[in-house]
């Protein structure tokens, strides 16, 4: 009897698991197909982000450089100011001294 079951099990293995198996293989197949996908866009997505990081490392730094000079100009005109503000008292007090 045990020689009969035996005899029959690798039939019905064949029978039932050949189709499982071969449905999984394809699922697999599927599913590995969409990882491709997934890393080539994840990839993608990278290079974009690299690109876009360069430039913003780019606008930054012509940002700063924009700064510079603006404060530059801010820093010249506040020695002009002084400047201006001291020739100012001078002209008072030298129209003060001559006043009779």
């Amino acid at each position: 009897m045990a020689s009969k079951i035996a005899e029959k099990v690798p039939s019905w293995l064949t029978r039932v698991l050949l189709p499982e198996i071969a449905e999984i293989k394809g699922e697999l197949r599927t599913i590995n197909t969409r990882i491709d996908s997934i890393r080539n866009e994840i990839g993608s997505f990278r290079n974009e982000m690299d690109s876009f990081r360069k430039e913003v490392d780019s606008l930054r730094n012509e940002l700063k450089a924009d700064i510079g000079r603006v404060d530059s100009r801010v820093q010249d005109l506040d020695k002009r100011l002084d400047m201006a503000q001291r020739l100012a008292v001078v002209e008072a007090k030298l129209r003060e001294r001559e006043k009779p």
